[in-house]
């Protein structure tokens, strides 16, 4: 019940976004732009859809590497499988999938494997708010926006105390205090323990500012994604980098916020609403958002799916097996 509850919210969530993207939306004029794009543009924009999913994947295989040999190849495609999943399955279940086909191919704890999960979030959250604290910095992003910066130092340290708990969390499961709670309730230990393990590349300072590097990188690619849809749409003189960091940040907290698999609806919202502050037509905007969505999520989609049954699974299978993970 909770979960049909739970999936009936994503839904109306991404409809309403939907509603407030196309309401003053003149469907020819939207057709017209839609169809007019330089279509050109849709393979760079692919080219950098896989540059994603490969650093994705080395940022991933720096993770694991001080818990177990895992080959660049095997992060790669999981990385894709996890990010097709959550495109097309409700509740994010592509990232617990990655987890379970992980854990089977390393042999490691499923619960390790999830930390290096969240490490890779918290990590990804601190470059881009570290981009969002840089643009507001250099100017461009307009007044309305450069205002909230101090609160975004805020969450700046919010995201390094999550690192500090993440790195010094097997210290703290070693301390006296806890070792006396630990023993009543071993279980528990274990499971922290197992977690700990998780961050244990953040325990080498070379391998974690290589990771936080390799993330501006791939973030950066997001931005030039932007703009390689703008360009396409014949409107790339509005975007200059400020402008696409900003761009950057209303999708990510887009995403943030329930909706259906793929997060149709959200996305178009948020990249249009912000253009047509800048003075965009809504109608120009929420068809490029709607073109640049529609090419990742392609790309992405295609490229997850292919892995996916190429290890002999399928999303039925994957269903199936979540569902009852989730059951027990």
């Amino acid at each position: 019940m909770k979960k049909r509850i739970s999936i009936a919210l994503g839904a109306a969530v991404s409809l309403g976004f939907l509603y407030l993207a196309f309401r003053n939306v003149d469907r020819e004029i939207f057709l017209r732009s839609f169809s007019g794009a330089d279509w050109r543009w849709f393979f760079p924009l692919a080219l950098l859809v896989i540059a994603d999913l490969l650093i994705r994947g080395l940022k991933w295989k720096i993770l694991l590497a001080p818990l177990t040999r895992a080959g660049f190849y095997d992060c790669f495609r999981l990385q894709s499988i996890g990010l097709a999943l959550n495109n097309v399955l409700p509740f994010r279940l592509g990232e617990l999938a990655r987890a379970a086909f992980a854990a089977n191919l390393f042999r490691l704890p499923v619960l390790t494997v999830i930390s290096t999960i969240v490490v890779e979030r918290v990590l990804d959250l601190l470059v881009i708010v570290g981009l969002f604290l840089a643009a507001a910095a250099l100017g461009g992003m307009g007044d309305t926006v450069a205002q909230y910066a101090h609160f975004f130092w805020a969450g700046l340290g919010g995201v390094l105390l999550a690192v500090g708990a993440l790195v010094f969390a097997e210290e703290v499961a070693d301390s006296r205090l806890l070792r006396r709670f630990f023993r009543r309730l071993p279980a528990l230990e274990k499971a922290l323990r197992q977690a700990a393990q998780g961050a244990k590349a953040l325990h080498r300072p070379r391998a974690a500012i290589i990771v936080i590097l390799l993330g501006f990188f791939q973030w950066s690619l997001s931005i030039l994604s932007l703009y390689f849809a703008a360009t396409a749409f014949g409107i790339e003189g509005m975007l200059t980098f400020t402008r696409g960091v900003t761009l950057l940040f209303a999708s990510v907290m887009a995403v943030s916020v329930p909706g259906v698999p793929g997060y149709f609806g959200n996305l178009e919202y948020a990249i249009a609403g912000v253009m047509a502050g800048w003075g965009l037509d809504m109608n120009i905007g929420v068809a490029m958002a709607g073109w640049m969505h529609i090419g990742v999520y392609a790309v992405q989609t295609v490229a997850g799916l292919f892995f996916l049954y190429w290890m002999g699974q399928s999303l039925g299978r994957v269903w199936r097996d979540l569902s009852g993970y989730g059951k027990q």
